[in-house]
Protein backbone atom coordinates (compact mmCIF):
# COMPACT_ATOMS: atom_id res chain seq x y z
CA UNK A 1 0.00 0.00 0.00
CA UNK A 2 2.78 2.50 1.04
CA UNK A 3 4.43 1.37 -2.38
CA UNK A 4 2.04 2.21 -4.61
CA UNK A 5 1.25 5.63 -2.74
CA UNK A 6 4.96 6.68 -3.31
CA UNK A 7 4.41 5.63 -6.88
CA UNK A 8 1.39 7.40 -7.46
CA UNK A 9 2.97 10.52 -5.07
CA UNK A 10 6.06 10.89 -7.17
CA UNK A 11 4.90 12.59 -10.97
CA UNK A 12 3.16 15.22 -7.82
CA UNK A 13 6.47 15.33 -6.09
CA UNK A 14 8.32 15.79 -9.46
CA UNK A 15 6.26 18.59 -10.08
CA UNK A 16 6.50 20.29 -6.86
CA UNK A 17 10.08 19.83 -6.92
CA UNK A 18 10.65 21.19 -10.16
CA UNK A 19 8.22 24.42 -8.98
CA UNK A 20 10.52 25.08 -6.24
CA UNK A 21 13.41 24.93 -8.21
CA UNK A 22 12.11 27.51 -10.77
CA UNK A 23 11.33 29.66 -8.23
CA UNK A 24 14.80 29.62 -6.48
CA UNK A 25 15.95 30.11 -9.51
CA UNK A 26 14.02 33.36 -10.28
CA UNK A 27 14.50 34.55 -6.96
CA UNK A 28 18.38 34.45 -7.26
CA UNK A 29 18.22 36.11 -10.49
CA UNK A 30 16.33 38.92 -8.96
CA UNK A 31 18.63 39.15 -6.30
CA UNK A 32 21.57 39.91 -8.20
CA UNK A 33 19.83 42.38 -10.35
CA UNK A 34 18.83 44.14 -7.62
CA UNK A 35 22.53 44.00 -6.17
CA UNK A 36 24.39 44.69 -9.21
CA UNK A 37 21.76 47.46 -9.80
CA UNK A 38 22.07 49.06 -6.41
CA UNK A 39 26.09 48.34 -6.25
CA UNK A 40 25.76 50.42 -10.02
CA UNK A 41 23.78 53.57 -8.72
CA UNK A 42 26.31 53.48 -5.25
CA UNK A 43 29.28 53.98 -7.73
CA UNK A 44 27.14 56.75 -9.83
CA UNK A 45 26.55 58.39 -6.62
CA UNK A 46 30.01 58.59 -5.62
CA UNK A 47 31.69 59.50 -8.72
CA UNK A 48 28.73 62.33 -8.95
CA UNK A 49 29.69 63.28 -5.26
CA UNK A 50 33.66 63.17 -6.59
CA UNK A 51 32.80 66.11 -9.45
CA UNK A 52 30.73 68.06 -7.05
CA UNK A 53 34.17 67.88 -4.43
CA UNK A 54 36.51 68.23 -7.15
CA UNK A 55 34.71 70.09 -10.06
CA UNK A 56 38.41 69.77 -12.28
CA UNK A 57 37.98 66.04 -12.07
Amino acid sequence: MVVVAMLMLMPILLLVLRVVVVVVLVILVILLVVAASLSWYSAQDQRQDNARVNPNG
